[in-house]
Formats: C-alpha cells, structure tokens, sequence
C-alpha cells in the first residue's frame, strides 16, 4: 500500500511511549501491519477537531534495521467520518479521508498508479506498535545477516580466482566506494532541501497566527476612537446646559458632567484593550521574524549543499529559492508593519486617553447660570 511521500521528518524506527485511547475525546491508536512495513494513526481529539502523527515504519532499504518517517496531521471528525490533512515538503499538504467502524479504522489512501484504495487499520495500543516495529527489526537483521553471509562466499570464491579476477574486484571495490561517496553527498543535499521545506512550514504556520490576530488592533483602537468621539458630544451638551441654564434645555447639568466622566472611564477601558492586545501582537510579529531568519538560513545550507555537490543536487526542487522568496517576502513584510501598527496604535491610544481626560477636566469645572 502506497503512503503519502515527503514526511516532514525521517529518522531511525523508535519506540513509542504515549498511552492508547479511543473516540470521545483523547487519544486514538490505529495499526496496520502490510509486508515490511509498520503504519500508526494516532491522534488526539477535542470536540471533532484532530491533531496527531501519521507514522510509517519500513525495513531499512540498505542496511539492518527499520526507518521510520512521521507526518502530522489536522483533521476533522463528523460522527464515523473523518478527514486528515497530512503536512508535506514544502509546505505543501495532502487530505486524505476515511471512516471509524466500531474497532477499524478505514482510510482512503491514494496509489502510485492513480487508484484510491481503502486501507484497513485495526484499533490497537502503543504496545502493540513497539512489538510489530520490534519484529520488522529482527527481519532487517536477519536479511542483513543473510547479506554478509553471501558477501563472505563471494569474496572467498574472488580470492581463488587468477589475476585478472582480483584486477576486477579492485575495480569493483572502487566502484562502490564512489558510489558510496555520492549516496553521502546525496543525502547532505537532500536534508538540505527538507529543511527549507520544513522551515517553510514554519513561516506560513507563523504568518497565519500574525493574520489573525491583524484585526484585533485595529478594533479595539477603533472601539476607543468611538469612545472618543462620544466624550466630545456629551461634554458639547454639558456645555450647552451651563450656558443657556436648566430650565432652557430641560438638562441637568451635573448629570451631564456624570455622563461625561462616565464615556471617559470607556476612554479608559478601550486603551486597556489596545495596551492588553499589543503585546500579542508584538509576540506573533517576532515568531515570523524568527521564522523567516530560519528559512532563509537554511536556503543558504542548500544553496552551499548545491555548489558542494553539483552532481547531487538534481534531486533537490529547484524552486526552492522561489518557495522561500513566496514565503518569506510577504510574511516579513507583515511583521515589520505589525510592529509599526502597534507603536502607532499605542501612541494614539493613549493620545485618545489624554485628550478625553483634558475634556472631563473642562466638563467639571462648568457651572449653571
């Protein structure tokens, strides 16, 4: 069974020691065991919403041992139906779907010829993920074992042979050590590009927290313009009924001091507001910076990885730079001017606060004629 490629991370197979659960809220453990290979769902989940990894286990291709690749993903849960958003390369996704049945778990996952097929995964725990990784190991180890038995005949049976025979083993042994040497510049390159991809992620993930917040500012600044404005109308009324008295406008004057004392504690509580918010938003500008720091650092490692090893570097996109110009050109771009927008915003604020107060100043000492 085919599984989604370009994992955001790859490492060596290791145990797993977060506990099993079931639907309802917590953890959720799903195993299926195909030839060679270990695949794990396991998720958390709150009221529909799903955050967890999707784990694939395989024999390791060239030596003993396992190799494990995990995804994370977000999803959706609706009764029996699901939907995972699995984190690619590049900040790309892929959506897979599926349903829950009693103790199954049935994803649709996409083939390498095209065709969609429903891969079943039995409800299982954690325990039962380390044992089948376990025994995926022993049998990378028992092929690797069975590799060097046959290696050790074929170099006993290449010592017998005449001259000419040992002529073509030295060139035989040259020949893999090139070769193990570009493997090498191979995956220098390649954990080159998956770390742009990875820091790529970083900055939309950052940028959309700074997106979200962007409003916040802006409303609570405008809640205290409002505020402003109504210190002005009442303290004209207040002023109106200090110069043509009482009787005239059907006013009372300290009540409409009172008003005017009282749209100024809203002056008041709308810069709180603004104060209280921009904080967080400095906060989410400084993590994009951060990230845009980190993405463009680590197009720098792949473009030295490239120049390095010329003859290795087809296998990296070469829309990398591209990517992380897309990426990191507007999301600095919006917190430099998020940064701004807060020092403007608290500024005006407090502008706002003073001006109101100055007028509450001038509303008390007003007197009836």
């Amino acid at each position: 069974m085919a599984v989604p490629p370009a994992p955001d991370t790859t490492s060596p197979a290791t145990t797993v020691s977060v506990q099993p659960g079931g639907l309802g809220g917590g953890d959720a453990v799903y195993l299926e065991t195909p030839p060679g290979a270990v695949l794990l769902v396991r998720w958390t989940e709150r009221d529909g919403q799903l955050q967890g990894v999707f784990t694939v286990t395989e024999t390791a291709a060239t030596a003993a041992g396992t190799t494990t690749r995990s995804m994370r993903f977000t999803g959706l849960l609706d009764h029996q139906h699901l939907t995972l958003t699995l984190d690619q390369a590049l900040g790309s996704t892929t959506t897979l779907t599926g349903s829950v049945r009693g103790s199954q778990l049935l994803l649709t996952v996409p083939q390498g010829d095209g065709q969609l097929v429903d891969a079943p995964f039995a409800a299982s725990s954690v325990s039962d993920y380390n044992t089948a990784v376990a025994g995926l190991a022993d049998q990378g180890h028992r092929a690797a074992d069975a590799a060097a038995t046959a290696t050790a005949a074929a170099q006993a049976s290449a010592a017998a042979a005449a001259a000419d025979a040992l002529a073509s083993a030295a060139a035989a042994s040259a020949a893999a050590a090139a070769a193990a040497e570009k493997a090498r510049e191979d995956q220098v390159v390649s954990s080159a590009g998956d770390r742009v991809g990875t820091a790529i992620g970083a900055v939309n993930a950052a940028d959309q927290t700074l997106k979200g917040l962007d409003p916040t500012l802006s409303t609570e600044l405008a809640d205290e313009r409002t505020a402003r404005t109504t210190v002005d109308t009442d303290y004209a009324a207040a002023r109106t009924i200090s110069q043509h008295c009482t009787a005239t406008t059907g006013g009372d004057l300290g009540t409409a001091q009172g008003q005017v004392s009282s749209d100024v504690g809203a002056v008041d509580s709308a810069q709180g507001a603004v104060e209280s918010a921009a904080p967080t938003v400095n906060d989410a500008a400084d993590a994009v910076t951060s990230a845009v720091t980190d993405a463009r650092s680590a197009l720098t490692d792949l473009v030295n990885a490239q120049h390095q090893y010329p003859a290795s570097a087809g296998q990296v996109e070469t829309g990398a730079k591209k990517a992380v110009d897309a990426a990191t050109g507007p999301a600095a771009t919006r917190a430099q001017a998020a940064t701004a927008a807060v020092t403007k915003a608290l500024a005006e604020a407090k502008t706002l606060d003073d001006s109101a107060h100055t007028v509450d100043s001038k509303a008390g000492q007003l007197t009836s004629c």
